[in-house]
């Protein structure tokens, strides 16, 4: 730990930005991971696909009236 201590007072503009990059990576990633999380409840919970969408996601055409 102590190397890190002294990297990081050699060089205090490396270590400010390979921690803001760590802490957007970690963000990114963890924004993601929930997104996900979250989206695979809705559609256990709901099913898929709506009824206003076909198999892929797209929507439905209308029905032709005759």
């Amino acid at each position: 730990m102590s190397e890190f201590y002294r990297f990081a007072s050699d060089n205090p503009w490396l270590t400010f930005f390979l921690a803001w990059i760590a802490a957007w990576v970690i963000c990114h990633f963890g924004n993601l991971l929930i997104n996900r999380t979250y989206r695979t409840i809705k559609v256990c919970v709901r099913g898929w696909p709506p009824s206003h969408l076909d198999a892929d996601g797209d929507w439905k055409p209308e029905p032709e009236k005759d």
